[in-house]
């Protein structure tokens, strides 16, 4: 067996991109958000959106959306509330959903006397868009219940991380 010791990898041809399965080539995120109430059980809401162009067509993308989140609504009522991704390679005017919380189950629920509910949420996942153009992920809520005014997905200020990472295959 030998080793190999090397200082710098300079790809042969400039801009080919050097391909390592299973390891990180590229890291996108937002420094800071704001904050985004969604106060609809009709539709939903958007709140973030995080942007990655990968290098590989056959890539995979962890997306991951870390944040504290809030529910409010009617004290000693249930409230529920929810959080989904979509993915866009057209800035939206036709998504797919990666992940879904579905309109009947929640993310987030409160069955108390409390008023509002806050909780660090996560909502990640890996996602093959089978693309090498840029690939858009956004956050959306919606509330479920009529006795929940709004859920909220908090300023940056609070916590959290909201990035995608291209992956090698």
């Amino acid at each position: 067996m030998s080793t190999l010791f090397v200082d710098t990898i300079n790809e042969k041809t400039s801009g080919n991109g050097v391909a390592i399965p299973g390891h990180v080539v590229q890291y996108q995120g937002l420094a800071s958000w704001g904050s985004t109430k969604a106060q609809s059980s009709s539709s939903w809401t958007n709140a973030e959106t995080v942007s990655i162009t990968p290098k590989f067509s056959n890539s995979k993308i962890l997306f991951c959306f870390n944040f504290m989140s809030r529910l409010r609504g009617t004290a000693s009522n249930e409230q529920r509330g929810g959080w989904r991704v979509i993915r866009s390679t057209d800035n939206f005017s036709t998504s797919t959903t990666v992940f879904n919380t579905v309109d009947s189950v929640e993310t987030q629920h409160i069955g108390q006397s409390h008023t509002e509910f806050d909780t660090m949420m996560m909502v990640s996942g890996i996602d093959e868009p089978g693309v090498a153009t840029e690939v858009k992920y956004r956050i959306q809520g919606k509330i479920h219940s009529s006795n929940t005014t709004w859920i909220e997905f908090i300023p940056s200020t609070f916590g959290g991380q909201v990035f995608c990472m291209e992956i090698a295959q």
